[in-house]
């Protein structure tokens, strides 16, 4: 693939991000080089009755980028399918308002991974997590908040667990979300061929909650699970380069294991787990991967 054949995708959103995240994306672009030539097109939207506009544009023309502006409708999926139809690429590399990059060469190690022809999208982060999360890890997350709520609140909310919530919430979920485990790639900072993409975009609606687009990104009709039933797999890409089968994501140092070392792009999720309490981080570590991953991650 020749470097005229990638664009890469940046959502500038006034509303959710503004300009801190936007300065933090252009300067974390500015400082990592890409490793490959590609263009870059900065998606625009939110900006109405907000200051900052104006930079956004600056930054990118000074970056060799071009601005592109969407209406604000359809969260991210909706902004990189407007993009897409009106844009042409081979491969698309896609980054969401709170991205960040972290690693030199980034671009040049997802494009690699990109070029194994059983492999459909590659991205920096993913996860095992699922809406339909079962009853038994349920109860586990709950046990990991036995601690924080004591024993009074934690019986009270085992009761409305047990009655409530699991019964209404798995059966609702489970028509639209699989089992766990569910390994997916998250839509902060992926790559994939336009192509692979269109077609995906052409089996569903354009999104209009923010439960289809979380369907879109890991339900049963979501994109990782519509290019396997393509025959083409998922791999996650670390910050050294190294890359990772959905067998070994929990490991690979990425998202939600302690310290993230291998993390290639960061994003608001990524930066919550970061500044989080050890027991929400084991919270978040049982919801990703079903289980806490102090012991497996790699050492900072």
């Amino acid at each position: 693939m020749s470097g005229a054949d990638i664009v890469v995708f940046y959502l500038a959103r006034g509303i959710d991000g503004g300009l801190a995240s936007a300065s933090r994306f252009f300067e974390s672009y500015a400082q990592h080089p890409a490793g490959i030539p590609h263009r870059l097109v900065v998606i625009t939207k939110g900006w109405d009755g907000m200051v900052g506009l104006d930079r956004i544009q600056n930054w990118s023309r000074k970056l060799g980028g071009s601005v592109l502006m969407v209406q604000d409708d359809g969260f991210d999926l909706g902004a990189f399918s407007t993009a897409t139809e009106l844009i042409s690429a081979g491969y698309c590399c896609f980054l969401n308002t709170h991205s960040q990059i972290l690693e030199s060469d980034w671009l040049l190690n997802l494009t690699r991974a990109l070029s194994r022809s059983d492999i459909g999208i590659v991205g920096a982060t993913g996860s095992y997590g699922t809406f339909a999360t079962p009853p038994a890890l349920q109860w586990a997350m709950l046990r990991e908040r036995k601690a924080m709520l004591g024993l009074p609140a934690f019986l009270l909310r085992a009761c409305y667990l047990a009655l409530f919530k699991l019964p209404r919430t798995y059966l609702r979920y489970s028509r639209q979300w699989p089992a766990f485990p569910n390994p997916h790639i998250r839509t902060n900072a992926f790559m994939l061929r336009h192509s692979d993409f269109r077609a995906f975009l052409g089996t569903l609606p354009f999104p209009s909650t923010k439960e289809h687009v979380w369907s879109m990104e890991s339900g049963r009709q979501g994109l990782t699970r519509f290019l396997q039933r393509q025959g083409l797999g998922a791999l996650l890409v670390g910050k050294d380069g190294a890359l990772f089968e959905p067998d070994e994501w929990p490991a690979s140092g990425t998202f939600r294991t302690p310290h993230q070392p291998n993390l290639l792009v960061a994003d608001n999720q990524t930066r919550s787990y970061g500044q989080a309490d050890h027991g929400t981080q084991r919270l978040l570590e049982l919801a990703a991967w079903g289980k806490t991953v102090s012991m497996d991650a790699k050492n900072p």
